[in-house]
């Protein structure tokens, strides 16, 4: 269990009760990272959130190479992983761990060593059929943290649009 104060401490829980905080906290833990780690896979069913208290998280895909539609399972000649966002101090990833149907739309690694709270999904979305206003307000943070991801991949692929052109 974290303490209710420390999640209070980040924008994303700022607009929760002290009761809701209170519930979350119960369901996380602080936890260290190594750089390198692997925290999920495209595709994977995600049981944890996680709001990174130190270091960074990269979120990447498998894309073919140009010219190249065959994406098989491993990463092989024909691919290559990209980048999409760098998840730092405050900043939450695996939000699909709330939104059915819980596959992460990304990888997860650490880029540097580091430390992180992981939040229980599973029980947290039975507190959320308990509690439908609480399942309200986080989902709606939920969804502006998607917001974000997708505008940052937006203004990314323009940048590399306009580079190549």
């Amino acid at each position: 269990m974290v303490s209710p104060e420390l999640l209070r401490r980040y924008p994303f829980f700022a607009r929760l009760s002290l009761e809701h905080l209170t519930a979350l906290a119960n369901l996380s833990e602080e936890r260290t990272f190594a750089q390198g780690e692997r925290f999920f896979r495209e595709g994977q069913i995600l049981t944890h959130l996680y709001l990174v208290l130190q270091g960074q998280i990269a979120l990447t895909l498998k894309l073919p190479v140009q010219g190249n539609r065959a994406v098989g399972p491993e990463l092989s000649a024909q691919q290559r992983e990209v980048v999409l966002a760098t998840i730092s101090a405050g900043e939450l990833c695996a939000w699909s761990a709330v939104v059915p149907p819980y596959e992460a739309t990304s990888n997860g690694q650490a880029v540097t060593d580091g430390r992180l709270v992981e939040i229980d999904c599973v029980t947290l979305r039975t507190l959320f059929d308990r509690d439908p206003v609480f399942g309200f307000a986080f989902t709606l943070q939920i969804a502006q943290v998607m917001r974000d991801r997708i505008r940052d991949l937006h203004n990314e692929s323009l940048a590399d649009l306009l580079e190549r052109a």
